[in-house]
């Protein structure tokens, strides 16, 4: 479990990663009316990653109580 959890973590800032660099190019080519829905992707990948490690912490704090 604790690799699944590990992994996911690293699989969302990979996804804010590519969409940070779509986000780049698509404001460089395409201007701000196209580009705000990467910033999104940017936003909730990165919200995500957060929750993820949260969730994990919680629970190698549970079994450590355990």
């Amino acid at each position: 479990m604790k690799t699944k959890v590990s992994i996911m973590e690293i699989v969302w800032l990979f996804v804010a990663v590519v969409s940070l660099g779509f986000f780049v190019h698509a404001m460089i080519n395409f201007g701000w009316q196209k580009a705000y829905v990467f910033l999104i992707f940017v936003g909730l990948s990165l919200l995500m990653y957060l929750w993820r490690k949260r969730l994990r912490k919680t629970e190698e704090q549970e079994q450590e109580q355990e």
